[in-house]
């Protein structure tokens, strides 16, 4: 049906409603019922349309309890306005004290996080029973575990990544991760950093063991990776910041031959630098003639 013809039918109802027939003036005729039932459902729309609410009316209108809204509360919650205030847990880690030492592991890695709540996993050794607190609220975090996991895999790779570019053995790579990618290694490099002093640990925890600086390592390893979109471009300037591609078996030849080179050429700096010294003459001593106007001024001498 066009538009004109139902401007038309529309327009013929209402014409029909306000002048109903004479002998049908006793009661409504279905023109008029139908002509209300279509006055309601366009107020209805058009209350629909403009987003507010429909007004309700009746003899029960008057009590306003019914009508009362008793949820503002929680779309204030919604909205965080309000928030509720927790007490604190009896283990837990402030929310500025982790912030701090997240700041120092970004120093020390020389990487900054765009979520730094998984640098704050990364560093969280302690359980679901020590989460963050932070006046009232409570930020449960998951501990390192699968974190570590994730960082010791790429790590791994980021290592075979610089053996393969050096051309070298099988068993030279063997040897390699034996002496790079140990627990023993990344605890000396950890502890070299400062991730011992970043540890979220238990609650009692006075110094940290070897086994949990090299895991928390590790864990920062699998944030950075994670962090920077699951690539590990990151992860190999970490690796190469921190000092672990200084193994003889992660250095290309020509990188071998390039650092002879610069330490050959700094000796020899060094020898010409000394030559030159040993060989100019010794200045002379310039004997001044003049009096010495202190003595004379104080009368000694």
């Amino acid at each position: 049906m066009s538009s004109k013809r139902l401007k038309k039918r529309v327009a013929r109802l209402a014409r029909q409603a306000k002048s109903p027939p004479i002998h049908s003036r006793g009661s409504p005729t279905e023109i008029q019922k139908l002509w209300h039932q279509f006055k309601i459902r366009t107020e209805r729309f058009k209350v629909w349309i403009s987003g507010k609410q429909l007004q309700h009316f009746g003899p029960t209108c008057r009590v306003l309890e019914l009508f009362a809204r008793r949820d503002k509360i929680f779309l204030a919650l919604a909205e965080r306005r309000l928030r509720w205030h927790l007490p604190a847990p009896k283990h837990h880690h402030n929310v500025l004290d982790a912030a701090a030492n997240v700041v120092k592991v970004e120093d020390s890695i020389s990487y900054r996080f765009k979520n730094r709540m998984l640098c704050i996993e990364a560093l969280k050794m302690s359980g679901s029973e020590s989460p963050l607190y932070f006046e009232g609220t409570i930020h449960p975090v998951l501990n390192n575990n699968r974190l570590a996991l994730l960082g010791d895999r790429a790590l791994s790779m980021v290592v075979c990544d610089l053996w393969y570019r050096t051309g070298g053995l099988t068993r030279d790579y063997s040897i390699m991760e034996q002496d790079v990618v140990t627990r023993a290694n990344l605890a000396l490099r950890g502890r070299k950093i400062g991730v011992h002093e970043a540890i979220l640990g238990h609650a009692g925890l006075s110094n940290a063991k070897p086994n949990m600086i090299a895991e928390t390592f590790e864990a920062i390893l699998g944030a950075v990776y994670l962090d920077s979109g699951s690539t590990l471009t990151n992860v190999s300037k970490v690796v190469k910041h921190v000092g672990l591609d200084k193994h003889p078996f992660l250095i290309s030849p020509d990188s071998q031959s390039k650092q002879k080179e610069d330490v050959q050429a700094g000796m020899n700096g060094n020898n010409q630098q000394y030559r030159n010294r040993a060989s100019a003459p010794e200045p002379e001593r310039k004997r001044s003639d003049e009096p010495n106007i202190k003595r004379l001024a104080t009368g000694s001498g």
